[in-house]
């Protein structure tokens, strides 16, 4: 059984899962593009310039941090990309 903790801190949204033992097992948390890596925003710019950023939350889970990036192109384009901390592509998907 895990545990789930969401709270807000000024107008960012959290998530901790906690295990049993009280130890956190992932943490999400709401950020702006100005807090994202520098290779994350490089390649968010160079890839997918023609899009603005929707939202954006940082995973924390099992050692790894990657950043999950909602985007849009106009009104009928979406796509959610996954990045690691080096600004390499995890996924990509349409919306």
């Amino acid at each position: 059984m895990n545990y789930k903790v969401e709270f807000d801190e000024g107008s960012n949204e959290h998530e901790i899962w906690y295990n049993t033992n009280g130890d956190i097992i992932r943490m999400e948390s709401e950020m702006n593009a100005t807090q994202l890596p520098t290779a994350v925003a490089s390649t968010l710019r160079s890839k997918y310039a023609d899009y603005s950023i929707d939202s954006i939350e940082k995973i924390e889970s099992a050692g790894n941090t990657t950043y999950k990036v909602e985007i849009e192109e106009g009104f009928f384009t979406e796509k959610t990309v996954v990045f690691d901390a080096k600004g390499n592509v995890v996924s990509e998907m349409n919306d």
